[in-house]
């Protein structure tokens, strides 16, 4: 993520962050156990990444958490990006111990600014995740 904040700064071009985050997921985790979660955690990654262009950097942030940062993408477009993730995996419906199911995610969304630290841009992007979430879920939030 340095690298590319780095990049971003150089040659002048926008950068943004995404934080995904599994709605209730202490419920999920209750009702499938740990094996199970991290199932569901798999089933994410690959929404994820088939909802993504094939070079943004997509990884596990947290136990619950995945970030994403999108190159050459401003905030504005980011949020268009977080709202494709958002209803592919509202769509998926995945099957544990004979039970299907969907889930849904919050997002926040923050765009990189000239000179921000990596601190900074993940406090903002952690900040609107949250306010996401607390709102009720499968939401996105830009700073």
């Amino acid at each position: 993520m340095e690298e590319e904040m780095h990049r971003a700064d150089e040659n002048g071009s926008d950068l943004s962050m995404l934080l995904v985050t599994v709605d209730k997921a202490s419920d999920v985790e209750g009702r499938f156990g740990k094996d199970g979660f991290e199932r569901v955690m798999g089933s994410l990654a690959k929404a994820i990444r088939a909802s993504v262009r094939p070079y943004e950097i997509v990884g596990r942030y947290d136990h619950n958490q995945f970030g994403i940062v999108l190159v050459d993408t401003p905030a504005n477009d980011a949020y268009l990006w977080a709202e494709k993730i958002r209803k592919n995996v509202a769509a998926q419906i995945i099957s544990l111990d004979g039970k299907s199911f969907s889930i849904t995610i919050s997002t926040g969304v923050c765009g990189v600014l000239e000179g921000m630290k990596k601190e900074e841009l993940v406090g903002n992007v952690t900040a609107v995740l949250n306010k996401a979430a607390e709102a009720g879920g499968n939401a996105v939030r830009v700073y």
